[in-house]
This record gives C-alpha cells, sequence and structure tokens, in this order.
C-alpha cells in the first residue's frame, strides 16, 4: 500500500500507495474507493465515505479494482466535514464525506468497538488496501492492491504504527484502510475497521501511521447521521440490533451472498418471539368466559416489561449534538496536501 503523503515541505508530491502486497482481485474489497484527488477512501454507509482530511475534499470516487482504466462506477462526492482539531499526527487526520448515488447493497465493514477492540495490540495481523504505489520509486498510483501486515505501535497520539520496509503503504494510499479480523475462528472471517493512513516517514514506502477510527464514532455518526456501531450502545456495551451484521467479505475480501448477524462480543441479535399462547376460546354453556386465564395474563405482562426494556435501552443518537465537537466544512475546490512525519517514532 501507499505511505500517507507527501513531505510537508512539498505539498505537490504525490500520495503514497501498497508496499509488498499483490493486486486485488477483480471484485474484492469493493468498499474501497479511489479519489480523484489521488488519495483512496473507505465507503462506511451507502451514502458516505472516509477518507484522510489532509487529502482535500474530492469531487468523485471511483468503483472497481483497477478505476482509472475501466471504473465499475463513478461516485459524485459532496459535503465532506472534517474534525476541528485535524492534522496530520494529531488522530484525526480524518474526513467524512456523502457520495451520490447510494450503494445500498456494497459490503460494508464496521468500525471495531467494545470487546473488539481489545484486539488492537502490537503484533497484531492486519490487512491494508489501497491503490498507492509500490515503491518510492513508481510516482505514480495504480490498481487496487492488498498487504498483510502487522500492528507495530500504539501511539499517544491516538494513531497506529502499521507495517514495515517489506509490507506497509506508500504515496497515494492516505485515506486508505487498516482491517482486522475478530472472528477467531477459520469458519467465516468477521472484519473490522480500525483506521485510515495518515502519515509516513519522509521519502519512505512501507510504515505508515493510521488514524484511529475507534476513537471517533460518536463524530462519525453525527456528521453522517448514520448509524455507524448497531452492535453497542453509547458506552461501547453490546447491545445488538437488526443491523448487526457481519460484512458479508469472504477471507480475500470477496462479496458473499449472505450476511450473518454478528456475535464478536455478545449473543446475536434475535427479534422478540410472538406469544405463543393460544387465544381461549369459549366452550358455550352459561358459565363459559372469554376471560385470558392466569397464564395468558402473566405472558401479557410479560411481554409488556420486555418492550419497556427496550424503549429504555440507551442507543447511540447521530443526531444528538451534546459533547460534539463543531467541524468545519471543506468544499471541492479545497487544495491537496500531504504531509509526512520528520521524525520516526
Amino acid at each position: 500500500m501507499a505511505c500517507g503523503g507527501a513531505p510537508e515541505t512539498s505539498p505537490s508530491s504525490s500520495a503514497q500507495t501498497i508496499v509488498g502486497g499483490q493486486l486485488a482481485d477483480a471484485t474484492a474489497w469493493p468498499n474501497v474507493v479511489k479519489l480523484n484527488n489521488e488519495c483512496t477512501g473507505i465507503v462506511v454507509s451507502a451514502d458516505q465515505l472516509i477518507t484522510a482530511a489532509h487529502c482535500g475534499a474530492p469531487k468523485s470516487a471511483l468503483t472497481g479494482a483497477d478505476p482509472d482504466s475501466h471504473p465499475d462506477q463513478t461516485l459524485a462526492v459532496d459535503g465532506c466535514r472534517v474534525p476541528t482539531e485535524s492534522a496530520i499526527g494529531s488522530g484525526q487526520d480524518v474526513m467524512i464525506c456523502h457520495f451520490t448515488p447510494a450503494l445500498p447493497n456494497l459490503p460494508r465493514v464496521p468500525i471495531a468497538l467494545g470487546c473488539e477492540r481489545e484486539l488492537i495490540r502490537t503484533k497484531t495481523p492486519v490487512t491494508l488496501v489501497g491503490f498507492g504505489e509500490t515503491s518510492i520509486e513508481e510516482q505514480a498510483t495504480g490498481p487496487k492492491r492488498v498487504v498483510e501486515a502487522a500492528i507495530e505501535g500504539l501511539l499517544l497520539s491516538h494513531e497506529f504504527r502499521i507495517g514495515s520496509e517489506n509490507a506497509g503503504s506508500c504515496y497515494g494510499d492516505s485515506g486508505s484502510p487498516a482491517f482486522i479480523r475478530v472472528d477467531g475462528s477459520t469458519t467465516r472471517p468477521s472484519w473490522r475497521l480500525i483506521g485510515i493512513l495518515s502519515s509516513g516517514y519522509t521519502n519512505q514506502c512501507g510504515q505508515g501511521f493510521y488514524s484511529d477510527l475507534t476513537r471517533l464514532v460518536p463524530w462519525l455518526e453525527q456528521q453522517a447521521r448514520r448509524d455507524l456501531s448497531p452492535c453497542f450502545d453509547d458506552e461501547g456495551s453490546w447491545s445488538p440490533t437488526r443491523d448487526c451484521s457481519d460484512p458479508a467479505l469472504d477471507a480475500n475480501g470477496e462479496p458473499l451472498d449472505s450476511i450473518q448477524p454478528s456475535t464478536s462480543c455478545g449473543a446475536a441479535y434475535e427479534a422478540e418471539p410472538p406469544d405463543p399462547t393460544p387465544t381461549l376460546k369459549p366452550s358455550g354453556g352459561c358459565n363459559s368466559s372469554t376471560r385470558p386465564s392466569p397464564g395468558r395474563a402473566n405472558a401479557l405482562f410479560a411481554l409488556l416489561a420486555v418492550a419497556l426494556a427496550l424503549v429504555r435501552r440507551r442507543r447511540r443518537c447521530p443526531f444528538g449534538s451534546g459533547g460534539r465537537r463543531t467541524t468545519k466544512l471543506l468544499t471541492a475546490e479545497v487544495g491537496m496536501c500531504r504531509g509526512e512525519r520528520r521524525l520516526a517514532l
């Protein structure tokens, strides 16, 4: 993959790409898109994508494995927003953008939350996907590439240091995602998104610095006006809704025909069962009664208690304003600026 953006002293330099990886299959990782500003983006809802703020607001996004030559679809991008404190090295080098037309059937990878975050530690395997260069000499972004790497450090700046000299990111990969698996089995993978590429070392490809998205979910939900965490409540506790499912992607990022409920941190979501108590029918005679039996009355009271508990269950409200950071709107005219770190950490 490509590393973060160009050196801070050279804003006009090209962005970075995947190093040591391989070309993605034609239909693999369809949620990773190429932006017209030579950066990479990740689709997180039917009409929202995330990329690096330092890339500047894109005007369009292309889907497909080799979108420069054979784009599957061109998406119009508008309404990008960034956190007020966004900057390279801040852990908030993030931008969320609206696009059209919507892609409701595109497989999406949820952001890791709750117990899933416990897997974010040094040496955890990650999968990186991007459109960046494969070496510092290439100077041209290309088709979608994939590489297996590992987390090499958790930084106080709320960033992950990921990759090595032989497996990592390069110019053109800015905004590209880092995925981990939380399934713990070899049957069907359960992917989670943990961060997007922000920067890398000057004049080097390989190791990159990824903004931690797991800390930014409330802000992202407010901006997107979408529930991006259907498996968890406000406190990060397991509280699945009917949309709590694993992404329909196999071990190679290829789309699957079906989805399955997620069980990463607890039991799968289950709809309330119908009342199994049969309706009582009068047997005739003067003493017959249509009143429910004591057993049925108890069942009705139990269902009422469950309904009240569901109403009281706290859910993150993506439209709330309490405790949210203010944002600034980026227009498509904002220039590109890709910076790299001057010092190794």
